[in-house]
């Protein structure tokens, strides 16, 4: 080798080693900014434990909905049908048109953030089909994934639905916020339903499932364990139409649950165990 490619190998090597000294350097600078507006952050946005943490509604909204919108971007007449059938519509209500099993079947899900909690209300309708088998009625969710230009009032003159029975369950978990990152408490499920066609209704079971990672509260430190799955049970035998049923399975005082990312697992679900006419149906949502 000769003495000038001596001399330009070793220039290569004082640039490259410089690129990398400004390299570590700039990456230590956007470090340093980050944890500077992280504490600024924390530090304005984290609530005292009895005030309402600063969760927008749009990041609650299920990761696999079809179509979601404000609910007050709709015509009046989907929302009275939402309302008639429980659902709490406010100006921030975010309604979601979201699959059921990764199917072409819908559910609708009205999604309401209410003080520190979060409230998914989740409407199936039911109707049997010319082999005298309960499948799912997608008429109102298929009318509202079109969006609010669509003509709903012509659609549905009266707009309502017209399945032969109705579920409506609800998941309800207390919200967090490190200014960042959204972390909850899930603690309750509760159904009820509505017979419209006389259908005979032996059981419903609802599950709400969520599943992630457990962070410790106050702090919101990454306790480094395994996923953790928290289970609400609702059960009924023989349940009376229009009678809602709840059950609550409080989460640790210690610990909050994040459930941004992970496994196919992680997330929020509802599945449904329906007895209707001596069969038995199961579906389930992602929240």
């Amino acid at each position: 080798m000769s003495c000038g490619q001596k001399v330009d190998d070793m220039y290569r090597e004082v640039k490259n080693f410089e690129r990398r000294k400004n390299y570590e350097k700039m990456i230590s600078i956007i470090m340093m900014i980050c944890m500077l507006a992280a504490t600024t952050t924390v530090g304005a946005i984290i609530p005292p434990e009895d005030a309402a943490p600063v969760v927008p509604v749009e990041t609650v909204v299920s990761k696999t909905a079809e179509f979601y919108i404000e609910a007050s971007k709709f015509p009046s007449g989907i929302l009275n049908v939402l309302s008639e059938n429980g659902a709490s519509i406010e100006e921030d209500t975010i309604v979601e048109v979201i699959p059921i099993n990764d199917s072409e079947d819908k559910a609708i899900c009205v999604t309401n953030i209410v003080e520190d909690e979060v409230e998914k209300d989740i409407f199936i309708s039911y109707v049997e089909d010319e082999n005298n088998n309960m499948v799912v009625d997608n008429s109102v969710a298929n009318v509202l994934a079109q969006g609010p230009d669509y003509d709903m009032e012509a659609s549905f003159p009266p707009l309502s639905w017209n399945g032969d029975y109705i579920v409506h369950a609800t998941a309800t978990a207390a919200l967090y916020s490190d200014g960042f990152w959204t972390y909850y408490k899930p603690y309750k499920c509760s159904f009820y339903y509505e017979n419209l066609a006389g259908v005979s209704v032996s059981r419903i079971q609802v599950q709400y499932i969520a599943d992630g990672f457990l962070y410790s509260y106050p702090g919101f430190e990454d306790l480094d364990l395994d996923e953790y799955e928290h289970v609400v049970t609702v059960n009924k035998t023989n349940p009376v139409a229009g009678t809602t049923y709840s059950n609550t399975n409080y989460f640790a005082s210690n610990r909050v649950l994040w459930t941004t990312s992970g496994s196919p697992m992680v997330g929020h679900f509802l599945t449904f165990y329906n007895y209707v006419n001596g069969e038995l149906d199961t579906y389930t949502v992602t929240l």
